[in-house]
């Protein structure tokens, strides 16, 4: 169980899986080895809340020490949004004709665990790319699961029906020169942007795609929630 946390705290899909298959061909049952590894990450909660001394963590000192070192790569919102995954899978391999998949997916969850976040995340993402202006490569992985993470998050609030339009100014402000000409992207920054693991789950969610890509001055402020 260790080492399956150890390839779900860096994002290693494969390694994570390659560990239930050993463990699979041990003849371990696949409902224990939900079961131990909800144990596992509860008694990483533990640690993080109680200290890994806490005298309710039954463990002997080297697994005592194997959770302390996993501490680091969790934050408590991660750990305990995988106690309730594991929970919840372990209840459903007792009766699931695809258990092993099941708990399979689990595992990819919990080591991709960023990709699964809510439209309203994606959004701001993408507002955030825009406004670096760059190529988002390089940022380290963030392996926490906030309750907004789920494919089924909230959706993204549309504006009210039939609200009467504003009447125009009499005379429009000149707008800057910088809004004006918007700097148009580089071919390295519109790739850097279209391969964001973010912008690509905005075009498969809503079903659409990037048309254009450009740049201006200033910083991005999102709108009011009711619009």
């Amino acid at each position: 169980m260790i080492q399956m946390v150890r390839a779900i705290a860096v994002g290693d899909s494969a390694g994570a899986l390659g560990e239930l298959a050993e463990v699979l061909a041990d003849g371990v049952p696949l409902n224990t080895i939900a079961v131990a590894l909800g144990e596992t990450f509860r008694n990483m909660m533990v640690a993080a809340t109680c200290g890994a001394d806490s005298n309710l963590i039954e463990l002997g000192e080297s697994q005592r020490a194997a959770i302390k070192e996993l501490l680091p790569s969790f934050d408590i919102p991660a750990i305990v949004q995988a106690v309730a995954i594991v929970n919840s899978a372990a209840r459903d391999v007792k009766t699931s004709s695809l258990a092993q998949p099941l708990l399979e997916a689990v595992l990819v969850r919990l080591a991709e665990s960023e990709k699964f976040i809510s439209p309203q995340a994606l959004l701001n993402r993408a507002a955030q790319i825009s406004g670096s202006g760059g190529s988002p490569g390089g940022q380290k992985k963030n392996p926490s699961l906030s309750p907004a993470a789920r494919p089924d998050g909230p959706p993204v609030r549309q504006p009210a029906k039939n609200t009467p339009e504003p009447a125009a100014p009499q005379e429009a402000a000149p707008r800057p020169a910088a809004a004006a000409r918007p700097e148009v992207l580089s071919s390295d920054e519109k790739n850097g942007i279209n391969s964001d693991p973010a912008v690509r789950t905005i075009v498969e969610h809503f079903n659409g795609e990037v048309v254009d890509i450009s740049k201006r001055a200033g910083t991005f402020t999102p709108p009011p929630d009711d619009e």
